[in-house]
């Protein structure tokens, strides 16, 4: 687990991601990531969660 700083950027906010973890990012299409709402908080991930398939159905 990591937090995260929450900054101020023009009208909005942002969060500064530290630089031991920028790598798991390098692949963010445009620099997209999606932060999704779960049970137990949120999730961050480069994965689009419209577009992700489970392998569940070819067993």
């Amino acid at each position: 687990m990591r937090s995260l700083e929450i900054v101020e950027i023009g009208d909005g906010l942002g969060v500064i991601l530290p630089n031991d973890i920028l790598p798991i990012f390098k692949d963010a299409k445009d620099g997209t990531v999606f932060l999704m709402e779960t049970t137990n908080g949120f999730t961050l991930t480069t994965v689009d969660p419209n577009t992700a398939t489970t392998d569940s159905s070819s067993q």
